[in-house]
Parts: structure tokens; sequence; C-alpha cells
């Protein structure tokens, strides 16, 4: 397939799912997201839900990524949504390598609020129940790991 035709497209996940890969500044939720704007991103995602799929075309992250960033401040009940729309982002690896868990686990203020990283991870063992996810240097995510342990295992 040629490139024009690929970007056209988006980009496929090893599902077979397809994210729309724009730059930020082209998909009003990666952009609400970015600047922590949640009421905003909130009712944007309520009434524009595709947009869960954009993907920021240089970094490969989608808006679950941005909200799991430790600087990120976002409601509990926005990640929530993010994640009921598309369960696929939370085994979305980006551009290092990192899926929205690996980046949440490094976050004080997800990890605080550790139901929000369980709700990850059973998506993630939900969704894709072999997934090995390893972190930028190719190898099992220490806090991945710590994590997958103590979740309970899906039936």
């Amino acid at each position: 397939m040629n490139q024009f035709l690929q970007s056209f497209l988006g980009r496929r996940d090893r599902n077979g799912n397809i994210y729309f890969v724009e730059e930020r500044s082209k998909c009003v939720l990666l952009q609400l997201c970015w600047s922590e704007q949640w009421r905003e991103a909130s009712n944007r995602l309520r009434t524009h839900p595709r947009e869960a799929w954009c993907v920021n075309r240089f970094t490969y992250r989608t808006a679950l990524h941005l909200v799991c960033f430790p600087s990120s401040k976002a409601p509990e009940f926005f990640i929530d949504e993010l994640i009921r729309i598309n369960p696929g982002a939370v085994s979305y690896i980006d551009k290092w390598k990192q899926t929205p868990l690996h980046i949440a686990c490094c976050s004080s203020y997800l990890l605080s609020k550790s139901h929000v990283i369980q709700r990850l991870l059973n998506t993630i063992l939900d969704t894709k129940p072999s997934l090995e996810l390893k972190d930028a240097f190719a190898s099992p995510s220490i806090l991945f790991a710590a994590a997958k342990t103590i979740a309970p295992q899906p039936t």
C-alpha cells in the first residue's frame, strides 16, 4: 500500500483496529487532553467518540496515553470513558514502545488512585491476555510485572 493511502486510512494495530493518525492540532480531543481542558475534552469525547482512535502522527500516542502522564490530572470518569469507548487503546504502543499502563505506573497521581491502574491492567488482560509488555529497552517492565501479579486473573 502506498504511503499516501496508508496515511489516509490510518495505522492498524496488531488486532487490525484502524487508528487515525493526525497532527495534534487536527484532532480536537488530543489538543484538549494535551492542554488539560477536561470538561471540554469530556464533552468532545461524548459528541465525537471517533476521536478516541486518533493517534499523534509523531509520537503515536492516543488520548489515553496523554491522560496517563504524571503531569496530567485527568478525572477518573474521563479515563474510564476513554477506556470504555476504545479498550484497544490500553495496549496501543507509542513511539517509545510504551502503553498507557507504562506511563500510568510512573504517575504518582494515578498511583494514588490505584483502581485506575487496575482498570488499565484488567482491560489489557481482557483484550490481550497473552500480551507481554516490554519497556523501551525491550525488557519486561518491572512495574507491569508487579501489577500483573497482584491483578485478579481473568475468568
